[in-house]
Parts: C-alpha cells; structure tokens; sequence
C-alpha cells in the first residue's frame, strides 16, 4: 500500500494494524451512538505479507539473555519478556501492572499500544479477539518483572508521583503513554554493539515460538501462548519449525525402541 501523505510503501502487516486500530475506534463510536454503524467493517484488509522468519537459536538466545544484565533495567525487562514469551512489542507496550499476577506467574494480555500517524501512540484493542489472552510466564520472567516493578515503586516515589496498578509497566514514572519505536532503536544498537545475529525485534516472537515448537510443546498450546486464531495459522507460519521438530521426533522413537531391544 502507497501513502500518498509520506511517499513511501507500507507494510501490508503495518496496514493492518491501523485499520484494526480504525475499526476498534469506530466500534466505540457506535457504542457511545455517534455513530449508527462502523464503516470500517466494510473495508477489506490486505493480505498478511510472507517474509523470510530469521530466528535465534538456543545458544544464541542464551547469549542474548547474559548481554543483557549489563543493560538499562528498562530494557533489559522489555527484550526478556519478548524473547520469553513471544509476546508482540505492542502488547508488551501495553501491559499494565494490574495484568501481572505474581503469584500465578499469569500475564494478561489485554490491550496494546500502536503507532498512528498523526495520531501517535495510543492505546488500542490487540490485533485479533483470540490476542487477548492469558500467558502462562516462565518464573524468571516474573522474577524480571518483580525486580522491574520494585525499581519503578522506588523510581515514583522519588519523583513524589503516586503509584498506581492501571500505570503502564514500560511507560514513564508519570503515567505517559509508552512509544514502540523507541524499544526498536534500541534494540537495533543493541545487537550492533554486541555482534548478535542482525534481526528485528518481532523476530524474538518467532525465536519463542520457534523454541517452543522445536521442544515438543503442543500446537495447540504454542497458538494459545501466541494468541493465533487457530492451531492452524501456527502451523502455517512455523511449517520449518514443525519438520525439524517432527525430525527430532522420529530420533525419539529409534532411541525409544533400541533401548527397549537391548532390554
């Protein structure tokens, strides 16, 4: 798609993200009665774009992982839920704290912030109804989370701001809206600066799924993690993955079976 107002070509996926951003924004408007319907479900969307998925191996991602302890806490929380989870930077952008449950390592996945222009950052729905979910977070990703939320309480109360559960996690002390693209610059410096495998930020998404996929997780629950549509859109998106995996699997049975004969 061509934008006439900046010149240049958007993403079909970046399309999408703001017509589904419009249509949430006209739905309220009907439900306020501002409108009698939205005129944004009339319009189709683009198609998803196919582009080559580059992801990290294990090792790599363990890399990742250590470099990072030497960066700014802001950071480091941020790239470490998105590696650990596959969360898309949107959502992450948009966590408050009132979706963590430490106790139940639970992160609710509620809402996320998107950029529009000439709109800025403001929050909206998340990119389909199946996105809004509940992830079940590995404990050292809680525990990142924790350290994180004590730094931001001692943060606002050196600022003499008030705390309060609804303040974005990666927004400013005084409550303002978090902005993506800042996290995207400085994850590109990032791995420059540390020689890391040149990748973008959404591919930390496809390093998890990838991961997870490759260690015999369920289809089913990597597309719930995921907050896919169906187990179907996993399968469609990580077919390499699932052949190395069903690889692996064929090893299994041989290992299984030549013990069970010298047994």
């Amino acid at each position: 798609v061509f934008d006439i107002h900046e010149g240049k070509t958007r993403m079909n996926t970046t399309v999408q993200h703001y017509m589904r951003l419009i249509s949430s924004m006209f739905t309220t408007a009907v439900q306020w009665k501002y409108l009698t319907d939205n005129p944004a479900s009339r319009v189709g969307l683009p198609k998803m774009d196919s582009a080559e998925q580059i992801v990290l191996t294990l090792e790599e991602a363990q890399t990742m992982l250590e470099l990072l302890e030497q960066e700014p806490i802001h950071h480091r929380t941020a790239i470490t839920v998105l590696l650990l989870t596959g969360m898309r930077r949107e959502e992450v952008m948009g966590l408050r704290w009132r979706h963590l449950d430490f106790e139940e390592h639970l992160i609710s996945i509620e809402k996320a912030i998107q950029y529009v222009p000439g709109m800025g950052n403001i929050e909206g729905d998340t990119k389909t109804r199946q996105s809004r979910r509940e992830v079940k977070a590995a404990p050292m990703v809680m525990e990142c989370l924790k350290t994180f939320q004590d730094y931001k309480r001692k943060q606002t109360a050196e600022q003499e701001l008030e705390w309060s559960d609804n303040d974005y996690v990666f927004g400013k002390a005084d409550g303002k809206t978090p902005v993506p693209g800042t996290l995207t610059g400085w994850f590109k410096t990032f791995i420059r600066r540390n020689n890391l495998p040149d990748i973008h930020l959404h591919d930390l998404r496809h390093t998890a799924a990838t991961l997870m996929i490759e260690e015999q997780c369920p289809i089913t629950a990597v597309a719930g993690t995921l907050g896919h549509a169906t187990p179907a859109t996993t399968t469609t998106i990580y077919a390499h993955a699932l052949q190395r995996a069903s690889a692996k699997t064929a090893n299994v049975m041989q290992n299984l079976f030549e013990k069970k004969k010298i047994s």
